[in-house]
């Protein structure tokens, strides 16, 4: 192990400083994100320095101008200021209500794009969002799923991979957002 460390401080130096933007990108980046990206089941991943800079860089890169988001009213607040950083439209509909998701989804025929954004497991309660429910409305309006994992992954799933694995729908989400905690 020591000597591992000792050959990577000399590879790659003790830190890389600031971020990807100031410092360049290492091939570890690259290593990380593919093996991140195979374990949740998506085609490729992204590292973000924290679960805020994730949701708000996330949203804001796939929602925009004549674009609809719609969120639960108990996402967490990194999700909120994602959705207002976007500026896309925002609707929120009840927590984990997907009849009341789906009445918010008829009224949006007119946008561009739509994204749905929920937690897997909500931070302030526990609950788990209902998945499957959520994704099979997605299909049919027409929108993306955006699901922050970052209260299930390790907790939900038979191998730990999130609500997306325990729903048993990681195929049918557009976006996985997880953090390292």
């Amino acid at each position: 192990m020591r000597e591992a460390a000792a050959a990577a401080a000399m590879q790659y130096g003790c830190s890389a400083s600031a971020s990807r933007l100031v410092s360049g990108n290492l091939d570890l980046y690259g290593k990380l994100e593919s093996v991140l990206a195979e374990f949740v089941g998506k085609e490729d991943a992204l590292v973000f320095s924290s679960g805020y800079a994730a949701n708000t860089g996330i949203i804001q890169s796939v929602a925009g101008s004549g674009d609809v988001i719609l969120s639960d009213e108990l996402n967490h607040a990194s999700i909120v200021d994602g959705c207002r950083l976007s500026r896309a439209d925002k609707k929120l509909f009840r927590h984990n209500d997907a009849d009341h998701l789906e009445r918010t989804l008829k009224r949006c025929s007119e946008y561009r794009k739509r994204l749905i954004v929920v937690e897997g497991v909500y931070s302030l309660d526990g609950d788990v969002a209902p998945l499957a429910e959520i994704v099979e409305l997605a299909a049919r309006y027409d929108s993306a799923v955006m699901v922050d994992e970052a209260h299930s992954i390790g907790v939900l799933g038979d191998t730990g991979r999130g609500a997306c694995e325990f729903h048993g729908v990681t195929d049918r989400v557009d976006i996985v957002m997880g953090t390292f905690r």
